[in-house]
């Protein structure tokens, strides 16, 4: 067995991430992680108290994973509607963390629940520069629309719907203009 010294933190962290994208949060244990890394229980819990407190690391390490797919603009659609492809495209292509990200338990009231992932402030930007509204408007369109592609995005990752790239857009786009039409009169 490997010693506490050779099992770092960012190893722990690296191997539960590991363990969500393929098998779900259901599979993260002491005893997983300690297999995974050929050593005892000890390290995990010398680095974290509980396994609470690694599964907050994990989200906070899977979240700042995500923000990175959902920012990923190397699609050739507008800004707004490219984040929207993305975050559907990362409930299909990574289902298991997108569940433990977006359809974990909680409690976070609606108001705040586009906001979670801190990437709110940049895709809010994005709607206001590319659509030339104000950031009031701005954000009651995201959060609607948010609502709409979260639904989209929870069929796909539970293997619901297997929705095409091209039915995507075309949703994508006919509510994001419906909004449009309702908020900017």
């Amino acid at each position: 067995m490997t010693n506490i010294s050779k099992s770092t933190k960012q190893d722990i962290i690296n191997v539960a991430f590991d363990i969500v994208r393929k098998s779900g949060i259901e599979k993260v244990s002491a005893r997983e992680i300690a297999k995974r890394l050929s050593c005892s229980i000890q390290p995990v819990f010398y680095y974290f108290n509980n396994m609470d407190s690694l599964k907050k690391e994990l989200l906070k390490y899977s979240l700042n994973y995500y923000q990175k797919f959902l920012l990923d603009d190397s699609g050739n659609q507008p800004n707004y509607k490219q984040i929207g492809m993305n975050y559907i495209k990362f409930a299909k292509e990574e289902s298991n963390l997108f569940k433990f990200i977006f359809m974990g338990d909680y409690h976070i009231k609606v108001k705040n629940f586009s906001a979670f992932d801190n990437s709110y402030t940049k895709v809010e930007e994005t709607i206001c520069e590319e659509y030339k509204i104000v950031s009031d408007k701005a954000e009651k369109i995201h959060l609607k629309m948010w609502m709409f592609t979260h639904g989209i995005a929870c069929l796909v990752a539970n293997g619901t719907i297997d929705f095409s790239d091209n039915e995507i857009k075309i949703l994508l786009t006919e509510e994001f203009q419906l909004l449009m039409k309702n908020e900017i009169k």
